[in-house]
């Protein structure tokens, strides 16, 4: 029988990160000028012109067949759906801001874009706000059903490209078990809530494409799922087959794993009936991030730390050596505070049920972590201000043929 790699299976959906190895056609002349309308209602404008442009382009819309739900102004819409609302593949170990009900002050990061949903089916969209920096996007969106719909338990995927600013488009990984978030149930009827954390290096001053093609049950989800694992098979065996002693994870850069993996699982809902709703289309503007970072490269590893993210490249093969049995990336706070992955580069550490904690500092894990361009994005749980960080190193543990452990540490980065 062929081995079959869980990780690989889900690789797509939640990228490997582990640490040892990982809408209708319109008249052109309409829809031009919608186009040319949103594009220019992407800036930063004043509430009055917000709200005549949503005017307009509700009824330019309704030449074109479909429907328009654009985004307005509720801040504290905003916290109160963030506080219900739970990222399922963060680490548990520590909220992400506004998550869970964290307190802390993101009133700096918020942003509330002008966007314009289209829809051409019973289910509407908006987006609530978000926050960002240069390597993490938090977004909320609200989803609204006509009356008879309860899609309580269903399940509604969306699909995410980043186009950057040189034009090139990616596709996302996104937050959610198998991709999909939970719905959350929101302030009014028939309304519910989803929260996606998106990561990229590139994701300041990017635009963001939103695309759903409705709601599923999750039977169909399942069996979507089902599908997209057996094509994921089909390719590791192939990859048996045919290598020659290349690595797994670089022949799946080589067939564009990810890609593949979205497109055989948005194919196979689109062989179903969606449950609710239609197709759903956006494009969002995010902000360049303008906030502190620290930016450094040493021994060939880059690193960029804003408030609430870091962003680590991959380790040199030189660095790493054959022997490399982990790696911890670590941040050092001037209060004495450590946020790190792994501790096993500390003797005094110990794990309860708050944490690793000691009695000689405080230590913390990532809220959330995701793989990235060559490299690893860790998200914080609170804004860390880039002037109280005192150090961020990379330690590798390795083992000798004797099984003898050692510890070498790397500093990326030095306030001193």
């Amino acid at each position: 029988m062929m081995k079959t790699d869980f990780f690989d299976l889900f690789s797509f959906y939640t990228p490997d990160i582990d640490e040892l190895g990982k809408i209708k056609p319109c008249g052109k002349a309409v829809k031009s000028g919608v186009m040319m309308k949103i594009s220019a209602g992407r800036k930063r404008s004043t509430e009055k012109k917000a709200k005549a442009f949503i005017v307009w382009a509700a009824a330019a819309a309704a030449c074109m067949g479909i429907t328009v739900y654009a985004a307005s102004g509720r801040f504290e819409q905003f916290i109160r759906l963030l506080s219900k609302s739970e990222i399922s593949d963060s680490s548990g170990s520590g909220d992400l801001p506004l998550i869970g009900g964290n307190t802390a002050d993101m009133t700096g990061y918020y942003t509330e874009p002008d966007v314009v949903f289209y829809s051409d089916g019973s289910v509407f969209a908006e987006v609530i706000g978000m926050y960002s920096d240069s390597n993490a996007l938090m977004l909320s969106m609200m989803i609204k059903t006509e009356d008879e719909i309860n899609i309580a338990d269903a399940c509604m995927p969306f699909y995410f490209t980043l186009v950057t600013p040189d034009g090139s488009e990616k596709i996302l990984g996104q937050s959610g078990i198998g991709g999909i978030e939970e719905l959350t149930a929101a302030d009014e009827e028939n309304s519910y809530g989803l929260t996606f954390y998106l990561t990229d290096p590139q994701i300041s001053g990017s635009t963001l494409k939103i695309e759903s093609d409705g709601i599923f049950t999750r039977s169909q989800i399942e069996a979507a799922s089902a599908d997209v694992r057996k094509a994921q098979e089909e390719w590791r065996a192939q990859f048996e087959k045919e290598s020659d002693g290349e690595d797994w994870e670089q022949y799946k850069k080589e067939i564009n794993y990810n890609e593949k993996s979205y497109a055989e699982q948005r194919a196979a809902l689109g062989k179903t009936v969606p449950f609710a709703g239609g197709r759903l289309n956006a494009e969002l503007c995010i902000p360049v991030y303008s906030g502190d970072f620290i930016e450094r490269s040493e021994y060939g590893i880059d690193v960029r730390l804003d408030s609430l993210s870091l962003y680590v490249s991959e380790i040199p093969d030189d660095i790493r050596g054959d022997s490399c049995a982990g790696r911890a990336y670590t941040v050092y706070l001037k209060n004495g505070t450590v946020i790190s992955d792994e501790f096993f580069m500390f003797d005094d550490v110990t794990l309860s049920d708050s944490g690793y904690n000691s009695e000689n500092g405080c230590y913390e894990q990532y809220a959330y972590m995701r793989a990235a361009d060559n490299g690893i994005i860790r998200c914080f749980g609170k804004p860390v201000p880039v002037g109280d960080v005192e150090k961020i190193s990379v330690y590798i543990l390795s083992y000798d043929e004797e099984y003898n452990g050692s510890v070498k540490e790397y500093v990326l980065y030095n306030a001193a």
